[in-house]
């Protein structure tokens, strides 16, 4: 069976909090994540690791640093933050909208804290959605399903962040310039200290006033009238091509997923050997060359960066029989089932979290001879 490879988010609060609470856990880590990478010419692996065992009294594993990393995937590769130093765009258009809520939040802790006005996180999501619509609500979804799990307390985030400030900004900065062609927005000028309370509320005009100082009521009602018709026809004209650029983009945004999956299915074909869950076995088997391993990694990376992903690798299989070929491939006769006696035989692959391949379990005794 292949061996764990990235903690899920339970296994790492249960790994990291027998000597502290989850919540101090949390903001810890969350502080760590989000200033190792600010310090140049250091690793940031190395100086997390460095960090964590001062923080926390124990020892980062590789399945601990991989969840992290699905956390903060820019943040914590050193090459993409030399690559944004120098100019570059990011690839993935799910790393860049992931690090840009990111940044913005910490950019938001410290702000408010610096104008003493409260960190309630409604507010930034009110800011998120006036300065970018709906274009990066899922983002921010998964940002506050998984980046601030247990976090509580976000004057503490603020107090380890705020030394940072110019940096972050700058970094802020470099990654919405260098990838300014994957972002969109609403309002680009919103304010991040702002309140939702604090939305101006437009004022109304005098008419009895303006009547007397610029001409009669009716005179008035007429520019208004037309002024009014104007601004209809242009909040149309911009509805009409919002509405073509996003089916445009929805045409684009398919063929490629197509493409993607197409791609995948062909080279993970049972007729050629299912290539893909070959060298993924590669990758997990302890007598792979070093050197092989380097590279496997690094092409399972690129698959990440393209959003396509293991579907497991837990060693639980004890699902209802019903559920049984709905969640898995199987390579022996249902009636063999027990959970006890199978192992997982291919790890099945999902795209944006949508399952492309089912799991494959197989026989223990099958496995043990493979």
């Amino acid at each position: 069976m292949m061996e764990r490879r990235r903690q899920t988010q339970q296994e790492f609060f249960e790994t990291y909090t027998q000597k502290c609470t989850k919540e101090f856990l949390a903001e810890k880590s969350y502080v760590l994540i989000h200033t190792a990478y600010l310090k140049k010419d250091v690793k940031i692996k190395v100086e997390i690791r460095k960090d964590w065992q001062h923080f926390f009294g124990s020892h980062l594993t590789d399945e601990a640093f991989n969840y992290i990393l699905s956390l903060a995937p820019v943040m914590l590769r050193y090459n993409i933050v030399e690559e944004t130093r120098n100019g570059q765009e990011i690839n993935s258009f799910k790393f860049v909208a992931k690090t840009v809520i990111a940044l913005e939040f910490d950019l938001w802790l410290i702000e408010k804290y610096q104008a003493d006005r409260k960190l309630i996180l409604r507010d930034f999501e009110a800011y998120i959605h006036e300065k970018y619509g709906n274009f990066l609500n899922s983002s921010y979804d998964s940002f506050v399903r998984q980046d601030l799990k247990y976090i509580v307390k976000y004057e503490n985030l603020s107090q380890g962040l705020q030394p940072y400030y110019s940096e972050i900004q700058k970094m802020f900065q470099l990654i919405t310039h260098n990838n300014r062609m994957k972002l969109e927005y609403e309002n680009e000028n919103a304010d991040r200290t702002r309140a939702k309370a604090d939305v101006p509320v437009q004022k109304t005009i005098n008419m009895s006033q303006y009547s007397k100082d610029q001409g009669s009521e009716n005179e008035y009602r007429m520019i208004l009238k037309e002024k009014e018709e104007r601004i209809a026809k242009l909040e149309n004209d911009i509805k009409e091509y919002k509405r073509q650029r996003d089916e445009a983009r929805e045409y684009s945004a398919n063929q490629y997923e197509k493409g993607i999956k197409d791609l995948f299915g062909a080279m993970n074909d049972v007729r050629y050997g299912k290539v893909i869950d070959y060298l993924y076995s590669l990758l997990h088997n302890p007598d792979t060359e070093d050197n092989l391993v380097s590279y496997l990694d690094n092409l399972f990376m690129a698959f990440e960066d393209m959003e396509i992903e293991p579907m497991t690798e837990n060693g639980n299989f004890n699902v209802k029989e019903e559920n049984l070929v709905k969640m898995f491939n199987l390579d022996f006769d249902k009636s063999e089932y027990k959970a006890e006696n199978v192992a997982l035989k291919y790890a099945g692959w999902k795209y944006k979290d949508i399952p492309m391949e089912k799991p494959t379990l197989t026989l223990k005794q099958v496995a043990q001879q493979l």
